[in-house]
C-alpha cells in the first residue's frame, strides 16, 4: 500500500519546481522568498589615488592666487557662469581629466575670453591610462595640463571615449594653445575652506579628491540644493572621484561633477564646509591658462 502524503506537503514541493509556462503559488504559510536585489546605477569615477607617502605636497612656485586674512575674502563668490555645460564621462574611469581639462579649465577660457574650448578629456586621459580603463593621477595629469597643455574637444577626432588611441602629432602641437601656468597643492581638513575661498575669489577653479559612496551617486535635486549631503553611517566607499568647485558661501561650496545634467542640481551639487573639510582627500587650485 502507497503512504499517504499530506496535501500541504505535496503543495510545496512543487511551489520550489520550476515549471516553464506555469505559476505555481505558494502556500499561504509558505516561508517567505526574499527579492533579489535591484542593481543600482553605478557612475564611473577614476582617481588614482598615491601613497600617502608619496603625495606631492608642493607648489609650482607661481603665484596662483593671494590668501589673505578671512576678512578681506568676500562671503560668496562664484564661477559658474563660466563653466561648460556638465559633462558625461559615461562607464569610463576620467573623472580627474573631465575636473581639470573640461571643467577647471573651460571655467579659465570663459574668464580669459580664450576661444577653442572646451578641452578633450581624452587627450590627457589616454596618455595616463595605457589602453585601460583605470583611474589616473591627479598630479600627472595637472603636469601634461602644464607641459603640454589639452587639445580642444572640436579639434580631437577620437572623441570623448576613446583612451586607447593616444593624441597624434597635430594634436599634441595644438594643445599648446591651451596649457595652464600651473597649480596649487592646497591643504586637507579644516585650513581648506580659507584656501577654497581665496582661490574661487582670485577666479580659480579648484579640483578635489573624495571617496565615492552610492549614496553620491543617487544624489537627489533636492539634495543637490540644500548642502545636506552626507553618506549615511552603514555605507563604504567604493573607489575615488574627482569634482571640480566652481563656487562658494557661507554654508558650502558649488561642484560641477562630471556624470551629465541629469545628476544633481543639473550636473551640479552644492556640499557643505563640513563635508568638503571631511571628504576631501587632497585638492588642487588650477592656474590661469599660458597667453603668449
Amino acid at each position: 500500500m502507497v503512504p499517504s502524503v499530506p496535501r500541504s506537503a505535496v503543495l510545496v514541493a512543487l511551489a520550489a519546481v520550476p515549471v516553464f509556462g506555469l505559476v505555481v503559488p505558494a502556500p499561504a504559510n509558505a516561508e517567505p522568498v526574499s527579492p533579489v536585489p535591484v542593481a543600482r546605477h553605478r557612475h564611473a569615477t577614476g582617481v588614482k589615488l598615491p601613497a600617502p607617502h608619496e603625495r606631492k605636497h608642493v607648489r609650482t612656485g607661481i603665484p596662483l592666487y593671494t590668501t589673505g586674512l578671512p576678512g578681506m575674502r568676500p562671503s560668496a563668490y562664484s564661477l559658474e557662469d563660466h563653466t561648460p555645460t556638465p559633462g558625461d564621462q559615461k562607464s569610463v574611469n576620467s573623472c580627474v581629466s573631465w575636473a581639470i581639462d573640461y571643467s577647471a579649465m573651460g571655467v579659465l577660457e570663459s574668464e580669459q575670453n580664450v576661444s577653442g574650448g572646451p578641452n578633450a578629456p581624452m587627450y590627457t586621459y589616454s596618455q595616463l591610462a595605457g589602453g585601460q580603463n583605470v583611474g589616473t593621477s591627479v598630479d600627472d595629469t595637472l603636469d601634461i595640463a602644464k607641459a603640454q597643455g589639452v587639445d580642444a574637444m572640436s579639434h580631437y577626432w577620437q572623441g570623448n571615449y576613446d583612451y586607447r588611441t593616444l593624441p597624434d602629432s597635430d594634436e599634441r602641437a595644438n594643445a599648446r594653445n591651451w596649457r595652464i601656468s600651473g597649480y596649487n597643492t592646497l591643504s586637507t581638513g579644516a585650513a581648506l575652506k580659507g584656501e577654497v575661498e581665496s582661490a574661487i575669489s582670485s577666479g580659480l577653479p579648484v579640483i578635489f579628491s573624495l571617496d565615492f559612496y552610492q549614496s553620491f551617486s543617487d544624489m537627489s535635486a533636492d539634495t543637490a540644493r540644500d548642502y545636506s549631503y552626507f553618506p549615511g553611517d552603514g555605507e563604504r566607499p567604493d573607489g575615488s572621484h574627482e569634482v571640480t568647485i566652481v563656487g562658494y558661501t557661507a554654508q558650502g561650496v558649488r561642484v560641477e561633477n562630471s556624470w551629465g545634467t541629469g545628476w544633481g542640481d543639473g550636473g551640479f551639487a552644492n556640499l557643505s564646509w563640513d563635508y568638503l573639510t571631511w571628504a576631501a582627500l587632497d585638492a588642487h587650485s588650477v592656474g590661469k591658462l599660458v597667453r603668449s
